[in-house]
């Protein structure tokens, strides 16, 4: 949508109608370059979606198992290359870096 002199606005997803309630954290995924089966430990609270984004901004849900603060990503089904994952809990979302090869 355009809007007045030229202002361009897309959509944004919003996580929260309080943004003081999340907080946004940085986290290694390992083994990293990865073969499609990753872990991230250090995760608080319970997983609501995960979220892999490649380099040109296309998304991909990420299936998982989570055991305590330990999560066992499963990027199996996506093509080697880079990407942004994202895993969103009740209060925080985790960044991290991953590179698949294979």
């Amino acid at each position: 949508m355009v809007g007045e002199k030229g202002t361009i606005y897309t959509n944004v997803e919003l996580l929260s109608d309080n943004v003081e309630e999340l907080s946004f954290q940085s986290i290694d995924a390992y083994p990293n370059p990865s073969s499609g089966k990753a872990t991230v430990e250090g995760i608080k609270g319970r997983v609501q979606t995960i979220i892999a984004n490649d380099l040109s901004g296309k998304s991909f849900e990420i299936g998982s198992l989570q055991v305590g603060s330990k999560v066992e990503l499963d990027l199996t089904h996506l093509p080697a290359g880079y990407y942004l994952v994202r895993i969103i809990t009740d209060d925080s979302v985790y960044r991290s870096n991953l590179i698949i090869e294979r």
